[in-house]
């Protein structure tokens, strides 16, 4: 069911190393600044930035509306039968939503 114990300590690959006799010696520094060994910031035409674009204005908040006092002349009442229950229509079963609460 679970792994081997040979499977589990498999042997570990020998590291291939270097003996000291074949290193490489290193070059000595220079006392000299050579400024073409350095980075430096591209200042050709395709790398120079544009300017940014002309951001828009912040928004601006509405005025609000005044108040209408034409709308409450206009108001209209309509007479409502003394019996509410005749102005709705009742609903089938089949068409009534459940409500689940």
């Amino acid at each position: 069911m679970g792994l081997g114990i040979s499977e589990e300590f498999m042997p570990l690959t020998p590291i291939r190393t270097s003996s000291a006799g074949t290193r490489k010696t290193l070059e000595p520094v220079s006392r000299f600044h050579d400024p073409d060994d350095e980075c430096q910031t591209p200042k050709s035409v395709s790398n120079i930035l544009t300017p940014p674009p002309v951001c828009p204005p912040a928004p601006v908040k509405p005025r609000s509306s005044r108040r209408k006092l034409a709308l409450a002349s206009t108001r209209r009442f309509y007479q409502v039968p003394d019996d509410l229950a005749s102005v709705f229509v009742p609903i089938t079963g089949s068409n009534k939503k459940l409500r689940t609460c």
